[in-house]
């Protein structure tokens, strides 16, 4: 069996900066923000949610840690 690995997702950063429910999907995502400034503030949209993965059968996601520089607190 092979194992898709997703090394580099920004869970927290994207359930606290952007207020993103994790357990829907992309597409969910996507609707709720159409038409809001945070696909802006995020450079892009949402690309995966908790439907997401498990359709895509991902079995180890890494989750990465954010903190501004000093200078930007």
């Amino acid at each position: 069996m092979n194992y898709i690995i997703d090394a580099h997702e920004d869970i927290a950063c994207s359930a606290l900066s952007f207020h993103r429910d994790l357990c829907l999907s992309a597409a969910e995502t996507r609707q709720r923000e159409k038409g809001s400034l945070y696909p802006v503030w995020n450079h892009g949209e949402t690309t995966l949610g908790w439907p997401d993965y498990q359709r895509g059968k991902i079995a180890v996601i890494f989750a990465t840690l954010f903190s501004a520089p000093a200078a930007y607190s």
